[in-house]
């Protein structure tokens, strides 16, 4: 017998029973969404069924997704529809696999999960009836992530930001009621002033944060006022008002419990970032220079100025290079924002004023319309119309003068550009034929 025939039959018919098992997985993940579909499809509670196999996994079976149901359903109707789909899970599922069909239900501004076993999506449907027909609020989501037996996460939207205290008190009780464990996020509505947000697992210290939140909005204007139990931000409508703000939340939150966080109008600071260097900064400008920050940004290990125009940034950074804290922080100067960033110069503390004289040098270059310097990253120059063979020469010893090398350098303009990598000695022949090429590379080359 020829054995080595015999092992590719053999293969030949493993492989075939794989691709069989693997396409009757596939089948039965389309076989329970149709099936669904077929079950509720033309149910007189729902109006719309948004559904893929579950986790868009078509080997696993399943089916998940949303159920839109009509807005004038009463209590009883949607209690009904609930139940026909619990019974579908069990009716359809594998003993391991009930949480394989996973559907929200969706009921005009309020979304729930569908659970595993009647008594745990009558607990949910509980707390939502409660919920939904209080007056305090005006909408919610909750969010199961097995579509077991409990809720995850519960967001409720207050009719009025002053309801947001009392929310917090009842609605823990409210899940427990039907047996729920969830965290919840309490949030003010958006026509509501300041964005004022509670979350978490909702306790004594939220009613201190709210607490916090009105005696501070009381005496100072607030635009933003997040909680939770160890973190709090709060934004405010003026930058003078944050040795103030400090001050009257100190007296009511415990600062060793609870870290606060203080952005404003001015100030803007990166998740866990606190700000200090950055207003120290900002604290030892002179007037004009102060006058001239349109906007902060700080993650505390660097600092970006948005200066309200290109003509103050050399006084901007004349200013900053004299505080003492500007040595310690990478410093970005900045002009516009996004694609509008007509500049943009980092460099740190003790070069930022010898660089920006450099990069405004190629700013004031004839044609030039953006120039964008992040050393070590990439160094960027716009022109609004090609740029002559004279003017792509006088760019080159300032563009290198702000280089350290190996990053990416571009010059570009409406109908072309040209780029290459920095180093101390550039080939002529990385520019392709761009007119002006080579000189520019032999400028850049005889540069120090």
């Amino acid at each position: 017998m020829d054995h080595a025939r015999a092992g590719r039959g053999i293969s030949a018919v493993l492989a075939a029973c794989v691709l069989l098992l693997a396409l009757a997985g596939c089948a039965s993940g389309d076989a329970v969404q149709g099936s669904f579909e077929r079950e509720f499809g033309d149910d007189p509670a729902v109006v719309r069924l948004d559904l893929s196999t579950a986790d868009n996994m078509p080997f696993t079976g399943g089916v998940g997704g949303t159920v839109t149901v009509r807005d004038e359903l009463d209590e009883e109707q949607l209690r009904g529809l609930v139940g026909r789909i619990v019974s579908f899970r069990g009716d359809t599922a594998g003993d391991e696999d009930e949480s394989r069909v996973r559907i929200d239900v969706v009921a005009s501004d309020w979304t729930f999960p569908v659970l595993a076993t009647q008594e745990s999506s009558a607990g949910v449907l509980d707390a939502v009836f409660e919920l939904r027909g209080d007056p305090r609020v005006r909408s919610g989501t909750f969010i199961s992530t097995d579509y077991q037996n409990d809720l995850d996460h519960v967001t409720l939207i207050a009719a009025s930001t002053s309801e947001i205290a009392g929310l917090i008190l009842d609605a823990p009780a409210i899940a427990a009621a039907g047996g729920k464990t969830p965290s919840i996020t309490v949030r003010s509505p958006e026509d509501g002033g300041s964005a004022v947000e509670v979350s978490g697992r909702l306790g004594a210290w939220a009613s201190d944060a709210v607490r916090a939140y009105e005696t501070l909005r009381a005496q100072v204007p607030v635009t933003a006022f997040r909680a939770e139990e160890a973190a709090v931000s709060v934004t405010l409508a003026d930058e003078g008002d944050v040795d103030a703000a400090r001050t009257i939340v100190a007296e009511i939150l415990d600062p060793t419990s609870t870290t606060v966080f203080y952005q404003s109008n001015l100030v803007t600071l990166s998740p866990g970032a606190n700000g200090n260097e950055a207003r120290g900064i900002l604290d030892e400008l002179d007037e004009r220079a102060r006058a001239s920050v349109a906007s902060v940004w700080t993650d505390d290990r660097s600092l970006t100025l948005t200066a309200t125009s290109v003509g103050v940034v050399e006084h901007l950074a004349g200013a900053v290079s004299r505080s003492p804290g500007a040595a310690e922080v990478p410093v970005r100067i900045a002009v516009g924002q996004g694609d509008d960033t007509v500049f943009r110069l980092a460099s740190s503390g003790g070069d930022l004023r010898g660089d920006t004289e450099t990069a405004m040098r190629l700013m004031r270059t004839d044609g030039v319309a953006a120039v964008r310097v992040n050393p070590g990253i990439v160094l960027e120059v716009d022109f609004d119309s090609a740029p002559s063979e004279r003017v792509l020469v006088g760019t080159a010893a300032p563009l290198k003068a702000l280089s350290e090398f190996d990053e990416r350098l571009c010059i570009t303009w409406p109908a072309g550009s040209f780029c290459t990598r920095t180093a101390q000695v550039i080939d002529a022949s990385d520019l392709g034929e761009m007119p002006g090429g080579r000189a520019f590379a032999d400028a850049w080359n005889a540069a120090p």
